[in-house]
Formats: C-alpha cells, sequence, structure tokens
C-alpha cells in the first residue's frame, strides 16, 4: 500500500507498507530478528519468552475483546439434544486451557457479559465446569456414546489445534465418545455432517445488540443455515426483539439477562476464553496493538525511533 500525504486525520509516517503471509511461526520470527519484518502477528504465547531475549525485538501483547467458542450444530441429531450440548459446555474446564495454552494470561467471561456494557453488566455469572454434572444430563438424554467430532482448522486461530486436542480429553473423561477431526476451511467444518466446529464473536460495540445478538441472532448464519434451529432459538429472538426497541435502563437490562439466559441454556455454543494476541515488533518501531482485530498504522499510533 502507498501513502497518500493528503490523508486527512495527518501525512502517514512511511511512504508504502507490505503485507506478506507467512503461514509458519518460526518463520516469522526469524524474518523479524533478521530485520526482514517490522512486526509479525498471531504469535503463540510460548514466543514471548524467546522474543524478547533479542536485543532488537520484543513482544507486544494484548487480550482480545474476541472471544473464541466452540459451535454445537443442531442438524445433527446427536447434537440436536441440548442437554448434551450442555454437558459439553460444562465439561470444558477453561482456567486449565487459560493456564496451559496461555501462560494465564488470556480471560474467561462470564458468557457474553462484558465490562464495557456499563451498567448493562450483569454481575453473579460465570461459566461452569462441572463434570459431574455433565455426566448426569448425558444418562437423561439416553447418551450411548455416539462418536461426536470436533472439527477444527489448525492455524486459522492461535492455538486451536492445541485447545481442540485438550477438549477431546476432556469430553472423554466426561463419557463422551468424542474425536479430533483437522480440516482446511470453514466450508469444510461447517459442511455436512458438522457436530461441533469453532468461531469467534467480538464485543464490537459496548451493548449487547452489539455482540451476543450481531453475532447470534434470527440473521446470523447460524440461524439462517439452521445450525441453530428455530424452535430452539426462539425466547432468544423475542427477547432480542424486545431490546432492540426499549429504551428503559433497567427494562434493558432486565431483557439482556433473558437473552443471556436463553443463550446459555440453549447453548448452540459456549465460550472458551478471550485469547492474548501478541504481536512481535521491532524495538525501534512506536506501535501498540489494540484489543480488536486492526492494525492501526495512522501517524499517531505508528513513528520510527
Amino acid at each position: 500500500f502507498d501513502a497518500f500525504d493528503e490523508y486527512w486525520m495527518g501525512r502517514p509516517s512511511f511512504s508504502a507498507v507490505e503485507f506478506r503471509k507467512v503461514p509458519e511461526v518460526a518463520t516469522r520470527v526469524a524474518g523479524l530478528v533478521a530485520g526482514e519484518f517490522d512486526i509479525v502477528t498471531n504469535l503463540p504465547p510460548d514466543q514471548i519468552t524467546t522474543l524478547n531475549r533479542y536485543p532488537n525485538v520484543e513482544a507486544r501483547s494484548v487480550v482480545l475483546a474476541n472471544a473464541h467458542l466452540v459451535t454445537f450444530d443442531m442438524r445433527d441429531p446427536v447434537m440436536a439434544d441440548k442437554r448434551i450440548r450442555q454437558a459439553l459446555g460444562l465439561a470444558i474446564d477453561r482456567q486449565l486451557l487459560v493456564e496451559t495454552l496461555w501462560n494465564g494470561q488470556a480471560v474467561v467471561p462470564p458468557s457474553h457479559n462484558y465490562p464495557e456494557y456499563g451498567p448493562m453488566f450483569l454481575e453473579g455469572r460465570a461459566l461452569a465446569y462441572d463434570p459431574e454434572r455433565a455426566k448426569r444430563l448425558l444418562r437423561e438424554a439416553g447418551y450411548r456414546g455416539q462418536k461426536i467430532t470436533y472439527r477444527t482448522m489448525p492455524n486459522y486461530y492461535t492455538n486451536a489445534l492445541a485447545a481442540a486436542e485438550i477438549l477431546v480429553e476432556m469430553w472423554k473423561a466426561a463419557g463422551i465418545n468424542a474425536e479430533l477431526q483437522v480440516v482446511e476451511s470453514f466450508a469444510q467444518m461447517q459442511g455436512p455432517g458438522q457436530q461441533i466446529g469453532n468461531t469467534s464473536n467480538s464485543t464490537r460495540l459496548p451493548d449487547p445488540l452489539g455482540a451476543i445478538w450481531t453475532s447470534w441472532g434470527p440473521n446470523t448464519s447460524f440461524q439462517v443455515r439452521g445450525m441453530w434451529a428455530k424452535e430452539s432459538a426462539a425466547a432468544f429472538n423475542a427477547a432480542g426483539r424486545e431490546l432492540e426497541v426499549e429504551s428503559d435502563p433497567t427494562r434493558r437490562k432486565a431483557l439482556f439477562g433473558r437473552l443471556l439466559d436463553e443463550w446459555e441454556t440453549e447453548a448452540p455454543a459456549t465460550i472458551l476464553y478471550l485469547p492474548l494476541e501478541t504481536y512481535g515488533v521491532r524495538k525501534s518501531l512506536k506501535w501498540q496493538p489494540y484489543s480488536f482485530f486492526y492494525m492501526d498504522l495512522r501517524a499517531y499510533n505508528l513513528s520510527f525511533g
């Protein structure tokens, strides 16, 4: 990209920017250390100490306002029973995932419920880890060991494959006959036979209508394609439509509580964590990452030492 010197927010601090696609982490890191790159993206936490040993580069990290989730496809007969979907969520030790994969630096949110919501934030909520309850729900559902496959791409999300391998073992410990299938695209993941997949949801706007509703409402692919069945989503959609037109703060907060209750009860997916996003950056570069996937290269956030 060539800079436009008459840019209305100020003249850029560079003449051009080049983006390169480099899938391998080791190659990105080597290029940064060698001076081939100025910034590299999507580094796993185990690279932070490695980068910080070099005199000319460093790791700069931020917890993303973008939750990683596993999704449950109700088009599958086994996944159509919400007790099985609930059990899959209850069998996940999210804090163990954070400690194991993210050096304790990712964050487990209280579901689709974020401090950015201000007075709409719902106190006293949490994502439960209860493998014994998961086992009871499986028995109540009459689950008899049918195979449940988790499809994931290996490198689209940082730590996606490592997280998937751990999740499969957690589900097995709860009595679920889980297996992992690695695919190359979202089309393959969401294609015929999908049972469990993954996605991410941003907080986006400081209100539930800008987060859970835009990610899971009636116009989203999850409902349009039937991954979240219409009957299951009906009460969620009703609460969301009321929230869209309600202006009273107290009633809006109550409606958000209904919305979140329905999402958690019907369990079209479950949140894992807000991941740590780490960039490798040349120390001479004055640049800071944001909590969204947005690389701000305007002059106020990018200059050269």
